[in-house]
């Protein structure tokens, strides 16, 4: 099958346009057949949080190949289930504890879309207040700000996007550049997306920590807006889109004396958030 990518056109560009707007990517409501930037932008969001057929995540690389069409054809529902048992581990400080607590809680009601696409429905207008935005990056603060009572990186309005969380972390000496730190469950994650020139497009995705393997190379994840539901996956640290962590803690909820261990994808947990 032709990969689908910047300059490409025609009839299958069009279904891609269709079903990216299906699923609630692809806002600009112009079918032209026409793989653009903007396209590209919108495949890129959408693979931030869908799995292949094997059940594995996509990398978002803007382009479609066989297993990106089978995932803007299976966006949603069961075919999205990672099929992990979302326990919480032994051993945490009381504030990462809270904070994981209170999403596990929510993502135990089965949040998601209703419609697909819609940005809202079920549990998510909770979340986003009813703003009918890409819900990732609101799910953090709604978290923080619910099970702490802070706003880490700003209010509502600023902590939106995946972008202003990573400059706000930075700014704050509260991001952790992949590569030179340990991940620890309670922490976010980052992945930001790069343009075909290696440019950052300003999109991106990302997600509470939940479980870290024994050598910190894999871990667990609750994250919005994934399968467009609150999801839970299993994400590994090597992912190229992947540029670090955000550790919005204070000292003393910098122990390191947890239960590590991850439980994988497909080992048969059935997890605790419904059907979808």
């Amino acid at each position: 099958m032709e990969i689908l990518k910047l300059g490409s056109y025609g009839d299958d560009v069009k279904e891609v346009q269709r079903l990216l707007q299906q699923h609630g990517y692809y806002l600009e409501h112009q079918i032209d057949g026409d793989y653009g930037r903007n396209t590209a932008s919108a495949v890129q969001e959408f693979q931030g949080g869908r799995l292949n057929s094997r059940g594995e995540l996509l990398e978002p690389d803007g382009e479609v190949g066989g297993e990106t069409w089978w995932a803007l054809n299976h966006g949603s529902g069961l075919e999205q289930r990672s099929h992990i048992d979302p326990l919480i581990p032994e051993g945490l400080t009381p504030k990462r504890q809270k904070v994981l607590d209170f999403i596990a809680d929510k993502y135990r009601t089965g949040v998601h879309e209703i419609p697909d696409g819609s940005n809202g429905g079920d549990g998510v207008d909770d979340i986003t207040g009813g703003w009918k935005v890409a819900w990732c990056a609101i799910t953090m603060w709604w978290a923080f700000k619910n099970a702490l009572g802070i706003e880490p990186w700003g209010d509502k309005g600023q902590s939106a996007a995946v972008r202003n969380i990573y400059k706000a972390a930075v700014a704050n000496g509260t991001f952790k550049e992949k590569g030179k730190y340990s991940p620890r469950p309670g922490d976010v994650f980052i992945m930001l997306y790069k343009d075909k020139n290696g440019n950052y497009t300003g999109k991106g995705h990302t997600g509470i920590v939940l479980q870290v393997s024994h050598d910190g190379t894999v871990f667990v994840t609750f994250e919005g807006n994934a399968g467009n539901r609150l999801a839970c996956k299993s994400r590994k640290v090597s992912q190229e889109t992947l540029v670090g962590f955000v550790n919005p803690f204070p000292v003393e909820e910098q122990t390191n004396n947890w239960k590590r261990g991850v439980m994988k994808a497909g080992s048969g947990a059935t997890g605790v958030g419904g059907t979808r």
